[in-house]
């Protein structure tokens, strides 16, 4: 939690249609303190609206859960958070997401570069799928 030290964090928002599709609209990713995060949290629920914003439990939330909330009122970021426990290594906490890749379930953008789309505006990111 240490600006250019430390883990990365990345926030990824994505739409999910009716056949159970992922897409791939929005990706923030940076190795910085939680405040600087936190504001690109809402900046991404700002820009995107969506409907559940996910965390993960544990000693994150314990230490950031409180300014994260006054952040979203100040900036008026409204959203629902779900914190998910982390309840085993990042490997198998991926398998799903594997599996649904496997099955050609996620789609990402046209022009992004490993997943990660180039910095254009949101609406015309999902008009490219």
């Amino acid at each position: 939690m240490t600006q250019n030290g430390g883990d990365f964090t990345v926030h990824i928002v994505v739409g999910r249609d009716p056949l159970g599709n992922i897409y791939l609209l929005d990706v923030w990713r940076g190795q910085t303190t939680p405040d600087r995060w936190i504001d690109a949290q809402c900046s991404l629920i700002l820009r995107n609206r969506p409907v559940c914003w996910f965390g993960e439990a544990g000693p994150i939330r314990r230490s950031i859960e409180p300014y994260l909330r006054e952040r979203m009122g100040e900036r008026q970021a409204w959203c629902r958070v779900e914190w998910l426990p982390s309840t085993a290594d990042k490997e198998a906490r991926c398998r799903s997401f594997q599996a649904l890749a496997s099955n050609g379930k996620i789609l990402l953008p046209i022009g992004s570069v490993s997943g990660i789309p180039r910095s254009r505006g949101t609406r015309e990111r999902k008009a490219r799928f």
